[in-house]
């Protein structure tokens, strides 16, 4: 059963992990999370909403720090989690595009 307040918790509980992750599981969990999020037919809890408001900003500042270990795929796949969810940090995807025009 996927409630806001189960959600919530665990979202919670993975991002003091999320510099443990790969940059695999990292999309795949940014993904997932966003989807959880947009997911319109879906009661929300309040909780949930702030939690994963929380989870965007802590993402975006550990992604920032290691844009490089992402492959092109996994990038696109984060920008597009990013944008779905209403993130609009410029500096972050400033960066982004800063560290993929540094690969070509």
């Amino acid at each position: 059963h996927q409630n806001g307040d189960f959600l919530a918790e665990l979202v919670r509980t993975t991002l003091p992990r999320m510099k443990e992750f790969t940059s695999s599981q990292f999309t795949s969990l940014t993904s997932t999370v966003a989807a959880w999020t947009r997911k319109p037919d879906r009661p929300r809890s309040s909780r949930f909403q702030e939690v994963s408001k929380g989870f965007f900003a802590a993402a975006s500042q550990d992604m920032g720090s290691r844009l490089m270990t992402f492959a092109p795929h996994e990038l696109n796949c984060c920008l597009a989690a990013f944008v779905s969810v209403g993130f609009s940090d410029h500096r972050f995807f400033a960066s982004v595009g800063r560290a993929a025009l540094a690969r070509h």
